[in-house]
């Protein structure tokens, strides 16, 4: 249901109009927040794949956690981009988006591990990397 644009306010010059508010679709809000869920889940997943296989590929065996770390790390971060992205394309309104999306993503998580490396290895940072890396692909997909 489209909630009503607001009625019987004159139009002031230099003021908000209400006439011009666009009406607001509930289902493309639903939507959004979908979206985040499942680009969610897929960063997650993606990360999850990403560190395993960072891992088998460096030959460690499993007693020893910290051998590979660096493999995991960059597996991780990899399938958590890649993850993202297609978690968000899988609910987007504009799917032939995805490497639109990809790109922003990626562009966002450098830019966040540069700044963690410049903060010292600040945690919070990796956060707000991660959600504006999901906004960011979010935003993208549906504008």
């Amino acid at each position: 249901m489209l909630r009503q644009e607001l009625r019987g306010f004159p139009d002031v010059p230099g003021r908000f109009a209400a006439k011009n508010v666009a009406p607001v679709d509930d289902a493309d809000s639903q939507n959004i927040v979908a979206m985040a869920m499942v680009g969610t889940v897929g960063a997650f997943g993606g990360a999850l794949v990403g560190g395993r296989l960072g891992r088998s590929n460096s030959g460690c065996s499993d007693s020893d956690w910290t051998c590979g770390l660096g493999g995991i790390i960059i597996g991780g971060a990899i399938g958590e981009t890649l993850g993202m992205s297609l978690g968000v394309t899988a609910l987007s309104p504009n799917p032939h988006r995805f490497g639109n999306g990809l790109l922003v993503s990626t562009a966002v998580g450098l830019g966040g591990i540069t700044a963690f490396g410049a903060a010292g290895g600040n945690g919070a940072i990796l956060l707000a990397v991660f959600a504006a890396q999901l906004s960011s692909t979010i935003f993208v997909h549906t504008r």
